[in-house]
């Protein structure tokens, strides 16, 4: 008998935090889709520090360059915070554009499309305001 297995691995790699840092993540949205389905933007934030920290949350819409609203949230030391949708935080209207976060926080969000059929979307890796993909940036590829 021969017995096969199959072996998975995970790789996490921690990014350190920079003081008055920056991270912008595109694709952020609230928008209608296909077939009665709607775009949705979720995320998480937590402050790994052991300090209070403050963090600017921003609205920059698809074709401007200035963000349209604004919010800022205080997480405690080790808190980790749930949004379940980046536009009702924010008050905004439906649309779509680059989420700006600032403060010294870690930082996950993704857009999907809840249909009758299930959820489909993505990770939204944050992107370096120099340009490009930060350093380090995990990016994950379905085959």
């Amino acid at each position: 008998m021969t017995r096969r297995f199959l072996a998975a691995v995970t790789l996490v790699l921690g990014a350190g935090l920079a003081e008055a840092r920056v991270q912008l993540f595109p694709g952020v949205a609230r928008l209608a889709g296909a077939n009665n389905t709607v775009w949705r933007s979720d995320g998480v934030l937590h402050n790994p520090t052991t300090a209070a920290q403050t963090v600017k949350l921003e609205l920059i819409p698809r074709g401007s360059a200035t963000a349209s609203v604004f919010t800022t949230l205080q997480l405690q030391p080790g808190q980790t915070r749930t949004i379940d949708s980046v536009h009702d935080l924010l008050g905004a209207p439906d649309g779509a554009g680059v989420l700006r976060v600032t403060g010294d926080v870690a930082a996950w969000f993704r857009s999907y499309n809840q249909g009758a059929q299930g959820t489909f979307g993505q990770d939204l890796p944050p992107l370096d305001p120099a340009g490009g993909y930060a350093a380090w940036t995990l990016m994950a590829y379905a085959f």
